[in-house]
């Protein structure tokens, strides 16, 4: 089954970094719900990462990264050491 098949919701980001990030998204969510995001980080492709949304007031939602992670944590650190204005998160998606 492709990741991309099954997802919940889409959405944009903002105020990246590798702690967390903010969300612009489709769908609802409730404040202490785990949920695995897929970002589309150019130079960087998919990366997946375990997150915990800390507030919600949709559509926008507010999440932390789980503990762990350090392969996908360094490379959104790679990603954000290596951003121009012009470089842009293609895309979430959520589960």
């Amino acid at each position: 089954m492709s990741l991309w098949g099954s997802y919940r919701s889409e959405g944009t980001i903002s105020n990246l970094s590798t702690g967390g990030c903010a969300i612009h998204a489709m769908s609802s969510y409730q404040k202490g719900e785990e949920v695995l995001l897929v970002f589309v980080l150019p130079g960087a492709g998919q990366v997946l990462i375990r997150a915990t949304v800390h507030w919600a007031s949709w559509p926008f939602l507010g999440v932390g990264f789980c503990a762990g992670q350090d392969q996908a944590k360094l490379a959104v650190c790679t990603y954000l050491d290596n951003l121009t204005q012009r470089d842009l998160v293609r895309g979430i998606a959520i589960y």
